[in-house]
């Protein structure tokens, strides 16, 4: 696993898909990690690696959260 000076685990790349941690993708999406945690990461796959356990999310997942996507309607609302 990478690892910054300060011992913080950073992205980590497998087979050519790049791997984040919840910090990493919140500030990628520019939100805090408590909305990412709360609003984002229950839509995605959580991937770990090691003994560590860290958890990590697939890049191009959390990219699709980045842009313009159609509002879910909930049953109430049609």
């Amino acid at each position: 696993m990478s690892r910054t000076l300060e011992g913080r685990a950073v992205q980590k790349i497998v087979d050519g898909e790049t791997y984040l941690t919840a910090n990493e993708a919140a500030k990628r999406l520019g939100i805090v990690r408590d909305t990412f945690q709360r609003n984002v990461a229950p839509h995605l796959k959580p991937y770990v690696f090691g003994a560590l356990r860290w958890t990590y999310y697939k890049q191009s997942e959390v990219d699709t959260f980045a842009g313009p996507r159609p509002k879910e309607v909930e049953e109430k609302d049609k």
